[in-house]
C-alpha cells in the first residue's frame, strides 16, 4: 500500500482491513489493531494473512450468528452479487455495553480484486436511541392513562402530530380523524364560539403560545366547556418548530 494511502487509513477511527478476493487480510488500519478484545468477529491476534471468511465462519457462541451472516454479506461483495453489506451487532464487554456497524464495500483497481471492512462504533448512537425509545415509552404511558388531551402540532405545516386517546372521549372522534385532517378539531367548536377561538389559536400558533376557553358540542349533542394551552418547543437552534397543547375539560 502507498504510504499515503496507510497514512490517510491510520488517520480513520474505524477499523478497517482490506481483503483479498479470497478474504485473506492483506491489510489493516492501526484503530484495526487496537480493536477491542471482546469482538467475536475479530481481535488483536487477527492480522495479516488470516482469512476472515473463515474467522467469522468459526465464531462460536454469543455473537456468532452476527459473525455467520456477516461472512455471508462479504462473500455476495466479493462475488460481486451486491455493491455494498452492512450489519450492526452487539460487542458487549463485562463492565460496559457496545454496538458495532460493519460496513463492506468492494475493493477494485481495474476489476474486483477484494473488499473493504470497516467497523465502526455505534455505541453512543445506539445508547442514546435506547434513552429515546424509553423515553418515548413513558411518555405514550403517560398520555395515554391521563384524561387530559395532549396535542403535539408542527407549526410549520400545522399537522397533527400526536394526539393523546383521550381526544375520542372528549371529542367523541376518532384520533385517525384528526390524524387525516388535522383541522377537524375544530369542527366541534361550538358556533358561537367558532371565529374567536379560530383567531385566538391561529394567533397563539405563531407566537408558539396561547390559552383560551371554548365550547365543543359532541357528536351526541352535548356540550364541553374546555380550558386550551399551548407551549413552545425549540430545536437546538431556539426556533419554535412545535407546540404541545392540553385540552381540558
Amino acid at each position: 500500500m502507498h504510504p499515503r494511502e496507510a497514512a490517510i487509513l491510520n488517520a480513520l477511527p474505524a477499523n478497517i482491513a482490506l481483503l483479498d478476493a479470497r478474504g485473506v487480510i492483506i491489510s489493516v488500519n492501526e484503530a484495526w489493531r487496537q480493536f477491542g478484545i471482546a469482538n467475536v468477529m475479530q481481535g488483536p491476534e487477527y492480522g495479516i494473512g488470516l482469512n476472515y471468511l473463515q474467522i467469522c465462519d468459526s465464531a462460536r457462541g454469543d455473537g456468532a450468528a452476527e459473525a455467520h451472516q456477516a461472512a455471508e454479506g462479504i462473500r455476495s461483495v466479493l462475488s460481486g452479487r451486491v455493491t455494498s453489506f452492512s450489519i450492526e451487532y452487539p460487542c458487549h464487554s463485562p463492565t460496559e455495553q457496545g454496538w458495532f456497524l460493519l460496513n463492506v464495500t468492494p475493493l477494485r483497481d481495474e476489476h474486483l480484486n477484494g473488499a473493504v471492512v470497516m467497523h465502526q462504533d455505534i455505541t453512543a448512537k445506539r445508547l442514546a436511541e435506547e434513552v429515546l425509545y424509553a423515553t418515548d415509552s413513558q411518555f405514550r404511558q403517560l398520555a395515554e392513562t391521563i384524561t387530559t388531551v395532549f396535542f403535539l402540532i408542527d407549526v410549520t405545516s400545522n399537522r397533527m402530530l400526536y394526539v393523546s386517546p383521550a381526544y375520542e372521549e372528549i371529542w367523541g372522534r376518532s384520533c385517525d380523524s384528526l390524524y387525516a385532517d388535522s383541522g377537524s378539531w375544530a369542527d366541534a367548536i361550538h358556533p358561537d364560539d367558532l371565529a374567536s377561538t379560530y383567531e385566538k389559536h391561529k394567533k397563539g400558533i405563531s407566537a408558539g403560545k396561547f390559552e383560551y376557553e371554548t365550547r365543543i358540542v359532541r357528536p351526541d349533542g352535548s356540550v364541553r366547556e374546555m380550558t386550551v394551552k399551548g407551549f413552545p418547543v425549540h430545536d437546538d437552534g431556539g426556533k419554535i418548530v412545535r407546540i404541545a397543547a392540553v385540552a381540558e375539560d
